[in-house]
């Protein structure tokens, strides 16, 4: 019996450290499982920023023009503004070609200096401008709200990627906290077996004594020091 017994708890510890052992490359598994996926988050993160972040500033620059031809940004930026509207390729086309027509027409007729003339200068000039202040604001509005959604996928990216990495984290931490709480139980079964052995041991004399009663000592037990038993 206590060959038996010693063999089962060889056998407990053995499957203790087994557990143990296998609790850790789990948790190690795990964690660097959860590393890699990390750094692809990391990586993937990377990648969006160079992709959008042009849009962003483009639509940043866009923002800075309207305020400054709005004149929200003091008056040397906004007269930068309106002279970068000025000397934009559709008005400025659009006016010089305006321009010539009308002064082209009035000349043939010698009317380029008249009165009729100076007005139909002075009123395609003002509708001129009025059209394509318009639509040079719209453009820049266009590029604006580009650099701004541009912006908000940034801000979802990094969102997205932050929630993934927090919980790549947590279940890395559960991860090594069950692999902990098995290990522990493994090994708490192990001397379990152990005590139960030492308590079978002494007990019942299995490593080496035996109890009897004494001739003439009734009901007095004593061990037996030339008893043993295999």
């Amino acid at each position: 019996m206590v060959v038996a017994a010693v063999v089962s708890a060889a056998a407990t510890i053995g499957g203790a450290a087994i557990n143990a052992n296998s609790a850790n490359r789990a948790s190690d598994a795990v964690a660097a499982g959860n590393r890699r996926a990390r750094e692809e988050q990391a990586r993937t993160r990377a990648e969006n920023v160079a992709i959008l972040n042009p849009y962003v500033q483009r639509g940043n620059t866009a923002g800075d023009t309207i305020n400054s031809f709005l004149g929200l940004n003091g008056s040397q930026a906004g007269q930068e503004a309106f002279n970068t509207w000025l000397n934009s390729s559709d008005y400025k086309f659009t006016t010089d070609r305006g321009v010539g027509a009308i002064t082209g027409n009035a000349a043939t007729r010698g009317m380029l200096n008249s009165g009729a003339t100076l007005k139909a200068l002075n009123q395609f000039g003002q509708d001129n401008a009025q059209r394509y202040v318009g639509n040079w604001l719209g453009a820049l509005g266009t590029q604006q709200g580009v650099g701004a959604n541009s912006a908000q996928s940034l801000v979802n990216s990094n969102q997205a990627a932050a929630n993934n990495i927090s919980g790549l984290y947590q279940n890395t931490g559960q991860t090594q906290a069950n692999a902990a709480l098995a290990q522990g139980n493994a090994w708490s079964g192990a001397l379990s077996s152990l005590g139960s052995l030492g308590a079978y041991g002494f007990g019942s004399g299995a490593f080496g004594q035996s109890s009897y009663a004494a001739p003439g000592s009734a009901g007095t037990v004593r061990a037996d020091p030339s008893t043993r038993y295999i």
